[in-house]
C-alpha cells in the first residue's frame, strides 16, 4: 500500500495531466455534435474492425480444425476402400469358382498392368504370381473369350504370351459342328486370326462361331474365340484357311481370369507315357 501511495506521489502531475486530458476530451465530444460524431464513428469502427478480426480469427482456427478432422476421415475412407478391394477381389475369385463350378478348374481374377500389341510377339503382364498359385501354361480369358497363355511367373507377378503372339497356338473348333483346327497368328493385325486344318468336308460359313475345342490342357471347351470372316480351300488341299476375326478388343483390356486345369499334369503325364501330342 505504501508503494502505491509512493508511486501516485511521484507521477501526481503526469496523472493529473491525463485527467485533465480526459475531463477536456469528454466535455469536448459532449458539447460539440461533430467531435461526438467523429468518436461515436470511430469506436464503431474501431469495435467492428475487432469484431471482424475476431471473428476471422475464429473461423481460421476453425477451418484448421476441420481441414484436420477431414484429413483424418479421407485417410480412414481410403484404409476402408482398400479394405473393400480386396473384400470384393476375394469374392470375385470365388464367384468365379462358383460360376464356372467345374471341378476339373479352378479360376482366378488378375488384373492386367503391362499389354502390348504392336510387336511380332506381344506379351502382357498382370498382378498376381506364384504366391496366388499362378503356373506357367495356364489359359487366360475375359468376359469377351480368349487372351493368351502364362508364360513366365515370379512371386507377385506373371506374364502372358498374347494369342496375338506369333508362337501361341489354341485348340479351336467351329461352334456348330465341332470340327477343329489350329488357331495362329500371322503378325500384321491383331484383330484377325488363321484357323488351319478344319477338314474340307466341314459346313463353313461366313459369321460362323469359333470357340476352345477343349483339346488341350490350357482351356476349357466352349471358350469363344472369334466369328469367321472369310474363308477357301487352296488348290489340291485336303483343309480349309479360314480367317477368324477375334471377339476380344487386346487393345482394351483391364481385368483377366487365369484357368487352372487342375488334371493338366496327370493328363501330360499319361499323353507323353503314350507319345500322345
Amino acid at each position: 500500500m505504501q508503494q502505491i501511495i509512493s508511486f501516485l506521489f511521484k507521477r501526481q502531475v503526469e496523472l493529473l495531466y491525463l485527467l485533465l486530458l480526459l475531463i477536456s476530451l469528454t466535455l469536448s465530444i459532449n458539447s460539440h455534435s461533430y467531435h461526438k460524431r467523429q468518436y461515436l464513428n470511430s469506436a464503431n469502427a474501431l469495435s467492428s474492425g475487432l469484431q471482424q478480426w475476431s471473428s476471422e480469427a475464429s473461423t481460421y482456427f476453425d477451418l484448421k480444425k476441420v481441414n484436420n478432422v477431414l484429413n483424418e476421415e479421407n485417410i480412414a475412407l481410403k484404409n476402408e476402400l482398400e479394405q473393400l478391394k480386396s473384400s470384393i477381389q476375394q469374392l470375385n475369385r470365388a464367384a468365379l469358382n462358383t460360376a464356372f463350378g467345374e471341378n476339373q478348374f479352378k479360376y482366378y481374377s488378375a488384373k492386367i498392368i503391362k499389354n502390348s500389341i504392336s510387336r511380332y510377339r506381344n506379351y502382357l503382364t498382370i498382378d498376381i504370381g506364384a504366391n496366388d498359385e499362378v503356373t506357367a501354361d495356364m489359359g487366360v480369358i475375359n468376359e469377351d473369350g480368349i487372351v493368351g497363355v502364362v508364360d513366365e511367373v515370379s512371386a507377385q507377378y506373371a506374364t502372358i504370351a498374347s494369342v496375338a503372339h506369333a508362337d501361341v497356338q489354341i485348340n479351336a473348333k467351329l461352334k456348330n459342328s465341332d470340327h477343329f483346327g489350329f488357331l495362329s497368328w500371322d503378325g500384321i493385325d491383331y484383330t484377325l486370326f488363321n484357323l488351319f486344318d478344319v477338314p474340307k468336308n466341314a459346313a463353313v460359313a461366313i459369321g460362323d462361331t469359333i470357340v476352345t475345342g477343349g483339346m488341350s490342357n490350357i482351356f476349357p471347351e466352349e471358350i469363344l474365340i472369334g466369328t469367321v470372316v472369310d474363308y477357301n480351300i487352296p488348290n489340291n488341299q485336303s483343309f480349309y484357311e479360314i480367317k477368324v476375326k477375334l471377339s476380344n478388343d487386346l487393345a482394351n483390356l483391364n481385368y483377366v481370369k487365369l484357368i487352372n486345369n487342375k488334371n493338366k499334369n496327370e493328363i501330360s503325364t499319361l499323353q507323353s507315357k503314350t507319345a500322345i501330342e
